[in-house]
């Protein structure tokens, strides 16, 4: 029965987790409250959820993962990511309240340019969350990063 917002409604059910006042599906930072949307860099992801998404900079040169697309989607979404190095991923989706629903990769690569599609036919609409974690095989660089990906129909 957790209440993240203490507004009576649990948040399973809630359509304003952080009580910001904005709808989860556009919240572009749903677990904290942001009213007014800021997003300085333009990325998606509002300024108060940066410390919690952005890259870890431990030796993370050359590693990147792009925002998935098409974004929202239906059924299915692709997400492109490279590393400079041979590298263990891992790429895990969470729904709105955190719970692990899939995982769409974890296992080593080799250093290029990778897809993969996320065949989310099987799950509701709403908003979703990758996170996406790279260690490179030999040294320290690592790179964590989590995307907001919407389905809707």
């Amino acid at each position: 029965q957790a209440d993240m917002d203490t507004d009576g409604k649990g948040d399973v059910c809630d359509d304003d987790l952080d009580g910001d006042g904005v709808p989860n599906q556009t919240d572009n930072c749903m677990m904290m409250a942001n009213p007014n949307q800021e997003d300085m860099n333009s990325d998606g992801i509002g300024d108060v959820c940066q410390e919690i998404t952005g890259i870890i900079p431990v030796g993370a040169e050359g590693f990147m993962l792009s925002q998935n697309y098409p974004n929202p989607f239906s059924d299915k979404t692709t997400l492109t990511f490279m590393v400079p190095v041979e590298s263990n991923i891992m790429i895990r989706i969470f729904d709105l309240v955190g719970k692990e629903v899939d995982v769409l990769m974890n296992r080593n690569v080799i250093a290029g340019t990778w897809e993969v599609t996320w065949d989310a036919t099987r799950f509701e609409n709403g908003v979703y969350y990758c996170s996406f974690y790279a260690e490179a095989v030999g040294n320290d660089g690592v790179m964590v990063k989590t995307i907001k990906m919407v389905k809707q129909r």
